[in-house]
C-alpha cells in the first residue's frame, strides 16, 4: 500500500511539472502580483523560480499528507531553483518545509512523534506496510523504509543546521514588508521545533522577533498574538512571561473605542497564577516568599478596576479581599488604606461572603478569609469557674472514679497516639453554660481596626455563639479578646476556630489556617445539664479569708465576732435561679480545728435540709448552722496582781458567802487575746441529666468567727464544806471584756466582775462518788488505800490509773459546774 501512494504521488508530481512547462505560470503571493507585471517570463531566472515555487508547493502537499521522507528531497530541490533564481521570499519558505520535514523525521526515529495539535477530523492516517521480521528497524517507524532514509541521511537537517536554516529564514522574510505575518509565523514555528528539543534559551531567543516585530494588527490580531505567545511560553516553562503576555492580549482587549471589559477579565484571570498569584488563597505561602510586591500589587489592582467596570461588586470586593489577605505586609500605608476605604464603599452594596463565585465561563473563584484580621497570636479554651466545674459523684461511684481517675495508675506510654489526643482539653464544659474561649489579638493596620461581629466557631453538637465586638487601636496589641458560647448539647465538642466581620468581609477563620495555633481543632468533652444554685447567710460579709488551703469554690463569705462560750444561729439559704432541680446536696465542713472540737463548733441538721428537697427552679431552701464559740476557760498564764493585794467582802447572794475581790492595776491590758477560726462549709449538689451522667457541682461558704475572751479562770482550789457530801470548788475568775459582767456561779448566786478584775468565788459541788474510783482502781482498793497510793505516786508519770481517776473527777465536774456570764448584750452559758 506503501509503495502505491509513493508511485501515485510521484505520478502527481510528473504532472505538475508537465503542466508548468505548458503554460509557463509561476505560483505568487497576494503582495507580489504587482511585481509580475511586464515581467520577461522567458528568462533561465525566471523559469527557476517557477521551477522552485512549484517543487516548494508540491513538498508542502506531501508534507501535509503525512509524507515527509518524500517532502525532504523537493525541499531541497526547490532550494537549488530559488538560490540561482535569487528568490528569497520562497527560499525562507522552502527552508521552513525543509526544517519541518527533518524535525518530523528525526523525532519519529527516535519514537516520540511530535505532538499533534490538529482536531482528529484533520489527521491522515500513515499507511502502513507488511514487513519481514528480518527488514524491519526497530529504531524507525513502520513505514519507512531503512534504505530509503539511508539515502537520504544527509539531507535531513541536524539540530544546528536547522537552527541555522530558521535564522536565514527569518532573515529574508525581513526584505519584505508584507511577508510580516508570515515572519511572525515562522518565528513561532522554529520556536515551536526548538522547544521538541527542549532547547528554551534558543526558542527565547527567535520569539524576540514576534514580540519587536512591528506589524500592523487589529487589536483582535493583537489578542490572538499575544495569546499564541502566551501559549509557547507556558510550554517552555516560563511562566512569568507567558502570564506577561496574557497580559498583554488583555490590555489589547480595552485599547479600542468598544473595549471587551469582559474578555480583559478573563484573560487576566488567567495571568494571575503565572505571577504567584493562585486564586486559591490557601496556596499562597504564609509568609509571602513568593513572587514580585510591586507586579502583584498592580495586577490585582487592574483586574480589581476591571471587574468593577462589569459591575461585579462581589467579585471586586473577593479581588480586594484577596489583596488584603496576601499583600498586607507589603503595603504601604497609604496603599491599605486606599484598598481599606475601597472595601468599605462596595461592602457597604454587596456584603463579602466566604462562599466561592462563579463566572459565567465556568471558573471558580475560592473564598478568602481575612485571617490577619485582627491577627490572633493565642487561642485558649477556659475552664469554668470553680464553683460550676462538673466534678464526679464519688459517694455514688467510686469505684468506677478510682478506676478511671486514680493517681496510683500510671503507664509511659501514651494511649491515644493520634492528632485528637494532642487536641483533647482536660477539662469539661456543661450544656447551657456561658463557656469563655480566651484570645490575644493584634491590629497590623496603621489605622483603628473595628471588627462588628466576632464569634466561636463549632461542630458536632449544637453551639450558640454571643458575637463580640472589638474596636482595636492602630498598630496594637497584644490586647485580651474573650469569646463566649454556650453548648445547646451535649457530647464530643469540636472548636474549629472563630468568624470574624470586618470592613464588611465575613471570614472564617479556621484554627489549621491560623500561623500561630496551626491545629485542626480544640475537642471538649460537654456533659448533661446540671443545676446551679446561689447562697446566701443571715451573717454579715466578710472582707477577706485566705489561710484555708483551698478556697477557690468559695463563692459567699460570712464573718461574726462572738465571745468564748457564746452560742449563734446561722441560717444559710440555698435558692435555685436555673432550669434544672435540685435532686442531691451533701454538705461537709473544713477547718484546722481538730475533729471533735470542730463536730461541737459548727453543727447543723442534714435532716431537716433533706426534707426540703427536691429544690425546683425559682425556689429556695434553708438550713441552721450553730456556731458555739467553745473555748478552754482555764488558763495557765499567770496574772499580774499589785503587791497590796487586798481582800474585801463582795456581794453575796442567797446564804452571804464570802467572795474575795482580787484588784488588778488600772489599764493593764488582758493576756488573753482573740482568736480566729476560719472555716468553709462545702456544698455538693446535683440534679438533672448530669446527676444521671454521674456529675455534680461543688460550692463553699467561708466563715470567719473571731472569738474573743469573756472570762477565764486563773487559778482553782478545792475547800471543805460545812456538809460531807460537798465540797467548794475554788475558782479566780477573770473578766476579759471591756465592760462589766455579772457572773452566775451556783443557784441564785450571782456576783458583778467589772472589767479586768479577778473575782474568786466558791462554787458547791457534790464529792466524786465512791463509784468513780473503784472503776478506776478495781473493787479490791477501799478509799484510804486509793489515796495513799495517789500521794505515794504522785509523781509517776507511768502510773495509769491515776489517769483514769481524773478523768472521772473531771467529768463529774463537768457535769455539775455551770458557770453563766451575761455581758452587755451578750448572754451565753457554757
Amino acid at each position: 500500500m506503501m509503495e502505491d501512494s509513493n508511485k501515485s504521488f510521484g505520478f502527481l508530481n510528473q504532472n505538475v511539472l508537465d503542466i508548468f512547462e505548458s503554460n509557463k505560470t509561476s505560483l505568487t503571493a497576494p503582495f507580489e502580483k504587482k511585481n509580475f507585471v511586464g515581467i520577461d517570463t522567458d528568462t533561465k531566472v525566471y523559469k527557476k523560480r517557477c521551477l522552485g515555487r512549484m517543487k516548494k508547493h508540491i513538498g508542502d502537499l506531501a508534507l501535509q499528507a503525512g509524507l515527509p521522507l518524500e517532502a525532504l528531497p523537493l525541499y531541497l530541490s526547490s532550494t537549488e531553483y530559488l538560490k540561482s533564481g535569487q528568490d528569497w521570499l520562497w527560499l525562507a519558505a522552502a527552508y521552513e518545509g525543509q526544517c519541518a520535514a527533518s524535525t518530523i523525521l528525526q523525532s519519529e526515529a527516535k519514537g516520540k512523534p511530535l505532538k499533534e495539535h490538529s482536531p482528529e477530523r484533520f489527521k491522515i492516517p500513515v499507511p502502513k506496510i507488511i514487513k519481514s521480521p528480518a527488514t524491519q528497524s526497530k529504531s524507525l517507524p513502520p513505514y519507512l523504509d531503512p534504505v530509503e532514509y539511508k539515502n537520504l541521511g544527509k539531507s535531513i537537517l541536524s539540530f544546528e543546521e536547522i537552527v541555522e536554516k530558521y535564522e536565514e529564514a527569518i532573515m529574508h522574510y525581513e526584505k519584505y514588508q508584507g511577508a510580516a505575518i508570515v515572519e511572525l509565523e515562522c518565528s513561532m514555528k522554529a520556536a515551536r521545533v526548538f522547544i521538541s528539543y527542549k532547547k528554551y534559551i534558543e526558542a527565547s531567543t527567535v520569539l524576540q522577533n514576534v514580540v519587536f516585530t512591528s506589524v500592523i494588527q487589529s487589536d483582535e490580531q493583537k489578542v490572538i498574538r499575544f495569546n499564541a505567545l502566551f501559549q509557547v511560553f507556558t510550554d517552555m516553562g516560563f511562566h512569568r512571561k507567558a502570564s506577561f503576555f496574557k497580559r498583554m492580549a488583555a490590555k489589547a482587549c480595552v485599547a479600542n473605542p468598544n473595549p471587551n471589559w469582559l474578555k480583559c477579565y478573563y484573560l487576566m484571570l488567567e495571568s494571575l497564577p503565572g505571577f504567584s498569584l493562585p486564586l486559591d488563597v490557601e496556596e499562597y505561602p504564609s509568609d509571602n516568599s513568593l513572587g514580585w510586591p510591586g507586579i502583584q500589587y498592580q495586577l490585582l489592582n487592574d483586574i480589581s478596576r476591571v471587574s468593577l467596570m462589569l459591575n461585579y461588586q462581589a467579585i471586586t470586593v473577593r479581588h480586594l479581599t484577596y489583596t488584603l489577605h496576601t499583600q498586607l505586609n507589603r503595603l504601604t500605608s497609604s496603599q491599605l488604606r486606599i484598598i481599606c476605604r475601597q472595601l468599605e464603599e462596595l461592602t457597604a452594596k454587596c456584603e463579602g461572603a466566604p462562599v466561592p463565585l462563579i463566572l459565567e465561563n465556568g471558573i471558580t473563584i475560592p473564598p478568602v478569609n481575612l485571617l490577619n484580621l485582627p491577627r490572633v497570636k493565642s487561642f485558649k479554651l477556659q475552664s469554668l469557674r470553680p464553683h460550676l466545674r462538673p466534678v464526679k459523684i464519688t459517694m455514688n461511684d467510686s469505684k468506677a472514679d478510682s478506676e478511671q481517675d486514680s493517681i496510683f495508675i500510671f503507664s509511659a506510654i501514651s494511649r491515644d497516639r493520634s492528632t485528637k489526643g494532642s487536641c483533647k482539653i482536660d477539662f469539661k464544659w456543661v450544656e447551657g453554660d456561658i463557656c469563655e474561649v480566651a484570645l490575644q489579638v493584634f491590629n497590623p493596620l496603621p489605622f483603628e481596626l473595628k471588627v462588628t461581629n466576632m464569634s466561636i466557631l463549632a461542630d458536632d453538637i449544637p453551639f450558640e455563639s454571643f458575637p463580640a465586638c472589638l474596636s482595636l487601636p492602630a498598630e496594637s496589641g497584644p490586647y485580651p479578646v474573650t469569646l463566649h458560647g454556650s453548648p445547646v448539647g451535649s457530647g464530643k465538642l469540636q472548636i474549629l476556630g472563630y468568624t470574624t466581620h470586618v470592613m464588611g468581609v465575613k471570614s472564617i477563620c479556621l484554627l489549621k489556617d491560623i500561623p500561630a495555633i496551626r491545629k485542626p481543632y480544640f475537642a471538649i468533652d460537654v456533659i448533661p445539664r446540671l443545676p446551679i444554685i446561689e447562697l446566701s447567710t443571715s451573717l454579715p460579709r466578710s472582707s477577706m479569708f485566705s489561710s484555708l488551703e483551698d478556697t477557690s469554690y468559695v463563692v459567699i463569705s460570712a464573718s461574726s465576732t462572738m465571745m468564748t462560750g457564746q452560742s449563734q444561729e446561722c441560717t444559710i439559704t440555698i435558692s435555685n435561679p436555673g432550669v434544672e432541680s435540685v435532686e442531691w446536696i451533701d454538705i461537709s465542713l473544713h477547718s484546722k480545728l481538730k475533729k471533735d472540737l470542730e463536730t461541737s463548733f459548727f453543727t447543723w441538721s442534714k435532716e431537716n435540709l433533706d426534707t426540703q428537697l427536691p429544690i425546683t427552679a425559682g425556689s429556695a431552701a434553708s438550713f441552721t448552722l450553730y456556731i458555739n464559740s467553745i473555748d478552754d476557760f482555764i488558763s495557765d498564764i499567770p496574772v499580774k496582781k499589785e503587791e497590796n493585794e487586798t481582800s474585801r467582802s463582795g456581794l453575796s447572794s442567797g446564804n452571804n458567802t464570802p467572795v474575795r475581790r482580787i484588784t488588778q492595776s488600772k489599764g493593764s491590758p488582758t493576756p488573753f487575746k482573740s482568736k480566729i477560726i476560719e472555716a468553709v462549709i462545702q456544698i455538693q449538689y446535683s440534679g438533672g441529666p448530669g446527676m444521671v451522667a454521674g456529675y455534680c457541682r461543688q460550692c463553699a461558704i467561708a466563715l470567719t468567727i473571731e472569738v474573743c475572751p469573756s472570762i477565764m479562770i486563773t487559778k482553782w482550789d478545792v475547800l471543805p464544806s460545812e456538809v460531807p457530801t460537798h465540797c467548794y470548788l475554788v475558782l479566780d475568775i477573770l473578766n476579759c471584756t471591756g465592760g462589766e459582767m455579772e457572773v452566775q456561779y451556783a443557784t441564785n448566786k450571782r456576783i458583778h466582775i467589772e472589767a479586768s478584775d479577778i473575782c474568786r468565788v466558791p462554787v458547791p459541788v457534790e464529792r466524786c462518788p465512791l463509784s468513780a474510783m473503784t472503776e478506776s482502781f478495781g473493787t479490791g482498793w477501799a478509799s484510804v488505800d486509793i489515796c495513799g497510793h495517789l500521794w505515794k505516786y504522785m509523781d509517776d508519770p507511768t502510773d495509769q490509773r491515776k489517769g483514769k481517776l481524773l478523768r472521772a473527777c473531771r467529768k463529774h465536774l463537768e457535769n455539775l459546774v455551770d458557770l453563766q456570764w451575761t455581758s452587755i448584750s451578750f448572754i451565753s452559758s457554757y
